[in-house]
């Protein structure tokens, strides 16, 4: 027999046993796969929904802590002031955060105000008074379960919508005082939380509130599998686990064919392809994937700049195994090379503290953060008195090393890590203070002033007889639309003011649009 002949026969039995198996494997093994694989997808829609529905739920929850856990609110309760009603809770805060209802109310369970949006006619409504006398009962016994939380959520059945609500105690924005009330935010499960769900997840479902005569369906989801009609039905619980909703999703068309006898080509076509298919996996897993691996761990490092990232070794001993640790070696080197770099760009050679560019990017990135958070943010601006005079009479290399005795003091008078102390100038130096007012800055800078003259740098061509400083002092909130380099120009006119008022001391600067000095 010849080679051809023994291929010719080998494929022949190949062939009549991979359609022998896949006849028996499709109905035993294929088949029930494909099911459970569509179970799981089927339920991953189910999963989008419950998903949809708890991001609905978690913007509520951020809504009602922003609002509660805040000083104003906590005011309201003592001066019902109807102008925070109207600046905090007009008709757009309903339609932008889209909430149906809200309650504000007191320890006694009076409601010192409420109100409803009907979100598709954009409208106020009045609210429903037994709604707000069961939301108030069942927000008082949702707190005294959980004492340790701030803000809780809940769903509670009701007509014609069911509801879900963020209770939240109201305290100061620190998250401290003592709470005189609870604020109250809902929004119905009506349609309109429906298309929302359908929309951001892509799925197709239906709910209904269920009648009197009618049972709710099943809420076990793991046991559930569509229908001939390709839907599920399945019921959303409230929040003592009771059904509220019965949910119909919608699948899509069986994706395939589950008939019990295929032709003989397809049955012939599905063998061929299996065994190739075998090959290509055995290719594939061997030799094809760890070096596709390798060049998709390189793309992804590339594209993210992270050098860190290391091609995990099976400890092979082939050529796959020494490519594998030859690019870990390289890539060791190139973070090397680039952490020294980003070092070498940030640090003022000199002083070895950040320079120029650094303080720059920085104060850049705390302005637009502190514009956010509404929070003060301050710079002091830092020049040596008399260091031409200094350099001209003691040299160049005193210069230099009073420069560095100069940054290191004002490093150290730095106590928090995110204070940054550059050198923006020949003898011009910079200390951003996040997170600090007005009296913080001028506490830092008196300081600062302190550590330079306690060096005792001998200068006989300073007033002093020693090395000083001056400091231009500044702290503001960013206003909207400003740019950063309003508060260095206001910081460089303290200093300057500073600098005429007589040297070795610190001088304010008002942020006001065009920053004004003043002492």
């Amino acid at each position: 027999m010849s080679l051809i002949q023994r291929a010719m026969l080998v494929v022949s039995v190949v062939t009549l046993i991979s359609l022998s198996v896949s006849l028996a494997g499709r109905h035993f093994l294929v088949i029930p796969e494909l099911e459970r694989v569509e179970a799981t997808a089927d339920h991953k829609d189910i999963d989008r929904v419950l998903l949809g529905i708890e991001v609905v739920e978690s913007k509520l929850s951020q809504v009602t802590y922003d609002n509660a856990v805040w000083d104003d609110t906590m005011v309201y309760f003592s001066n019902r002031d109807p102008d925070y009603i109207r600046r905090n809770f007009n008709l757009q805060t309903f339609v932008i955060h889209r909430v149906n209802l809200i309650l504000i109310v007191d320890n006694e369970g009076d409601v010192l105000w409420s109100n409803q949006v009907d979100l598709t006619s954009e409208s106020y409504v009045e609210p429903d008074s037994d709604l707000v006398t069961m939301l108030i009962q069942k927000s008082s016994q949702a707190l005294s379960r959980s004492p340790e939380k701030i803000v809780v959520k809940a769903r509670y059945a009701g007509r014609p919508h069911p509801i879900t609500v963020a209770i939240s105690r109201v305290l100061n924005t620190d998250e401290t005082g003592v709470s005189p009330g609870v604020l109250i935010v809902g929004r119905f499960l009506d349609n309109t939380v429906r298309e929302e769900v359908s929309r951001a997840f892509n799925v197709d479902f239906t709910w209904t509130v269920k009648a009197e005569d009618l049972a709710f369906y099943e809420t076990d989801i793991e046991s559930l599998r569509r229908g001939e009609n390709q839907q599920i039905e399945w019921a959303i619980s409230d929040s003592l686990g009771q059904p509220m909703l019965n949910v119909v999703s919608h699948l899509g068309v069986r994706g395939f064919d589950d008939g019990l006898f295929p032709t003989p080509v397809a049955l012939s076509t599905l063998a061929v392809i299996l065994i190739w298919a075998l090959v290509f996996y055995l290719l594939r897993h061997f030799l094809i994937s760890p070096i596709v691996q390798v060049a998709m761990h390189l793309v992804s490092v590339r594209k993210s700049g992270d050098y860190s990232l290391r091609i995990g070794t099976a400890h092979r001993s082939d050529e796959i195994g020494v490519l594998n640790e030859e690019c870990n070696a390289l890539l060791h080197h190139v973070e090397e090379q680039a952490d020294s770099l980003t070092r070498l760009s940030r640090t003022d050679g000199l002083t070895q503290i950040a320079n120029r560019r650094y303080f720059d990017e920085t104060l850049q990135k705390q302005w637009t953060l502190h514009m956010r958070t509404e929070e003060s943010m301050g710079l002091l601006l830092c020049d040596i008195d008399f260091f031409k005079p200094y350099n001209d009479n003691y040299g160049h290399p005193a210069g230099d090393k009073a420069l560095q005795i100069v940054g290191k003091a004002l490093a150290n008078s730095a106590h928090r890590d995110s204070d940054l102390v550059a050198r923006v100038g020949g003898e011009e130096f910079a200390l951003l203070l996040p997170a600090t007012d007005l009296e913080g800055c001028k506490t830092v800078a008196r300081r600062v002033l302190e550590a330079v003259l306690s060096l005792d740098i001998t200068h006989q061509h300073c007033p002093l007889g020693r090395v000083s400083i001056s400091v231009g002092v500044v702290s503001t909130v960013p206003p909207r639309n400003t740019a950063s380099k309003g508060l260095y120009v206001a910081a460089d006119k303290a200093l300057y003011a500073a600098k005429e008022n007589g040297r070795a001391r610190l001088e304010v600067a008002t942020f006001e649009g065009e920053a004004q000095a003043s002492s």
